[in-house]
């Protein structure tokens, strides 16, 4: 079951400690109970950027050959350090098992046009692997599609970036087709409710758009008060967005069709106030981009539970009171392969949402007996303390 942005917007603390998982059978409270689950969140599978070791440097038939040792473990791209400029290449690579046998895993285009004031891009995309090594050969022309001499000392070094899933899955949480022109920049802005993480910001062009480009762009949040209540101030990242597609130049290497549209960023979770968040792009002294639109997003979160037959269940959340759960069923989960996908349903206000210290909270019977709020917290809580309720039938994911 994925989590929108609108649950995190009406949570009552960063990180949605307070949500909660309810389900009843039949319509009788009383045999309504707490769900334990577990949040995940698509995104990195590892969590740092690890060296990948070069040996083995040659130059053979016009070609620079090396192998990489790989750090244990998935990994789903590598980044090349090459001492070249001003080119473009072909990367034949092959992943290496632990008894030598080698195996094709595609030829990459890598590039540097800097002298047209475009994009160098060194990343080989690999599909996930587990290679011990891999072995690569590396041809490069210059930009007039002639071969370049390659030599043992153009390769300084590679970096394995954290892996991620096959494909790491996004919500767009904010979203705006409007976009002002303030000198050089174009700039989108919106506003995001607290709590609400900000992960990435994707910019879309108009579809006939088709120049190659190079733009410098920036992603800010400021709180839209000030004070204590605002904690973090303004926070941002800078980045660049970009796109070429180039026809092949030469036999040896492959045409150029590359774009990155996004810039990565964490912002927004750790206010406690709603952030006006403004995705900009510098055009310096070229046209402005054609940009259709901007988009916030995060990374999808899911709840993820098992269900019992004929049972309905509720999500509820926004008590400022309650502390993140601690379920043994989060730490042993597993996720499945085929699970069954629930979907949430329309957001409401909780009509049996009592505030802490009110006199309608003092009239609740047996509210003053400590054993039964001690059983009141852990099994009916949800239906008396929090604000927001979203329902939904059977399901686990």
């Amino acid at each position: 079951m994925a989590l929108d942005g609108t649950v995190f917007a009406h949570t009552a603390s960063a990180g949605a400690g307070d949500i909660r998982i309810y389900g009843r059978e039949g319509s009788d409270r009383s045999n309504e109970f707490e769900a334990p689950f577990a949040l995940t969140e698509s995104g990195p599978v590892t969590a740092e950027t690890q060296a990948a070791t070069v040996g083995n440097v040659a130059v053979r038939d016009g070609a620079l050959v090396f192998d990489l040792a790989m750090p244990s473990g998935d990994y789903t791209e590598v980044d090349l350090d090459l001492n070249a400029k001003d080119f473009v290449g072909a990367a034949q690579v092959a992943g290496v098992d632990a008894q030598g046998h080698p195996t094709p895993l595609g030829t990459f285009a890598l590039f540097d046009l800097g002298a047209q004031r475009l994009a160098r891009a060194t990343v080989l995309a690999l599909p996930a692997s587990s290679y011990p090594v891999l072995h690569v050969a590396l041809r490069l022309t210059d930009l007039e599609g002639h071969p370049m001499a390659v030599t043992p000392s153009m390769i300084a070094g590679a970096t394995v970036p954290p892996s991620r899933e096959e494909q790491t899955v996004y919500t767009t949480v904010a979203s705006t087709s409007a976009i002002e022109s303030q000198g050089h920049w174009s700039i989108a802005t919106m506003t995001v409710p607290a709590h609400v993480p900000i992960e990435r910001a994707r910019f879309v062009l108009s579809p006939e758009f088709h120049a190659d480009f190079l733009r410098d762009a920036t992603v800010a949040a400021s709180p839209m008060q000030t004070g204590l209540d605002a904690l973090g101030a303004a926070e941002g990242v800078s980045g660049h967005i970009f796109q070429v597609t180039h026809d092949a130049i030469a036999s040896s290497v492959p045409a150029i069709d590359s774009q990155a549209m996004t810039i990565n960023t964490v912002i927004g979770a750790n206010l406690r106030a709603p952030a006006r968040v403004t995705a900009s792009v510098d055009n310096g002294t070229a046209s402005p981009l054609p940009i259709a639109r901007v988009d916030l997003q995060m990374r999808e979160r899911k709840l993820c539970f098992e269900a019992r037959p004929d049972t309905s269940y509720t999500l509820r959340y926004g008590d400022p009171d309650l502390s993140a759960p601690s379920y043994g069923y989060a730490r042993r989960f597993v996720a499945s392969d085929r699970p069954t996908t629930a979907a949430l349903g329309s957001e409401e206000k909780n009509p049996n949402y009592v505030v802490a210290g009110t006199d309608d909270e003092k009239k609740r019977p047996g509210r003053e007996l400590p054993w039964l709020l001690l059983i009141a917290g852990i099994s009916v809580a949800g239906v008396t303390a929090l604000q927001y309720v979203r329902h939904k039938h059977e399901g686990i994911g």
